[in-house]
């Protein structure tokens, strides 16, 4: 019976570890060698330990992941084991847990990394910082860092890669793909257009706001009386409300 359950027992990840060289990973605390690295990846995911070519990172102190330097990353780069990849699922893991203020810092190291590696992110990946700070009522810092993203060189070069290698007889194939990239990226800039314009109002007018993202949307489609209020409330606080959904 107890071996029955035993695969069903839930891992211990206070003190995981992921090891780096070069910005790839090479090895996790605790491991279990009776799997592959890629199975044990879990691990890395949730560390709150980061040890990077030797030098050991805490990453429950906001020095400690700010201190996490870009690395020379490796040419042989697999995207489950970058570390700029594994930092945004760390990410993701303590803000699953709440930990919504280190969520947000170890996310805004990973972005710093990620245009220097051999991933190709869109946009979007790099705006999740944006969205997660609009998220946590942080309007003017996500308002800096989406127009640095949008106006960066490097990150704006990178962004722009073609998605897919063009071949003899691809092209139109290619042109086809950047067209749905960038479909995808005005959909997400109007995503975050109307996630800022909540909490923002969320901010100013709470007394009038639906308690999610969802109900406001669904009242601004609808064009309800509770919406109206809204609107006319917004602009006495200077808050300008698009129209359409």
């Amino acid at each position: 019976m107890a071996g029955k359950n035993c695969g069903n027992m839930k891992r211990d990840y206070s003190n995981a570890t992921a090891c780096f060289e070069n910005g790839f990973l090479y090895n996790v605390s605790p491991r279990n060698h009776s799997i592959s690295l890629y199975d044990d990846r879990d691990v890395a995911y949730n560390a709150k330990i980061l040890v990077s070519d030797g030098k050991r990172y805490n990453l429950w102190e906001k020095d400690d992941i700010f201190s996490i330097p870009i690395p020379r990353f490796s040419d042989s780069q697999e995207t489950t084991f970058s570390l700029d990849y594994i930092l945004r699922m760390i990410a993701s893991s303590f803000r699953n847990n709440h930990e919504n203020y280190l969520s947000i810092c170890i996310l805004l190291q990973a972005t710093k990394l990620m245009p220097h590696s051999n991933i190709f992110w869109k946009e979007e990946d790099y705006l999740r910082i944006v969205e997660w700070l609009y998220k946590d009522g942080q309007i003017s810092d996500g308002d800096a860092l989406r127009k640095y993203i949008k106006t960066d060189k490097l990150i704006q070069s990178k962004t722009q890669m073609p998605a897919i290698s063009r071949t003899a007889d691809g092209c139109n194939y290619y042109e086809q793909g950047a067209e749905i990239r960038q479909k995808r990226l005005s959909d997400y800039n109007l995503y975050l257009d109307r996630l800022r314009e909540y909490h923002l109002c969320c901010l100013k007018i709470p007394h009038l706001m639906p308690k999610s993202y969802t109900a406001y949307c669904r009242s601004k489609w609808e064009n309800a009386e509770s919406f109206q209020k809204i609107v006319a409330a917004a602009k006495r606080e200077g808050i300008s409300i698009k129209s359409g959904i």
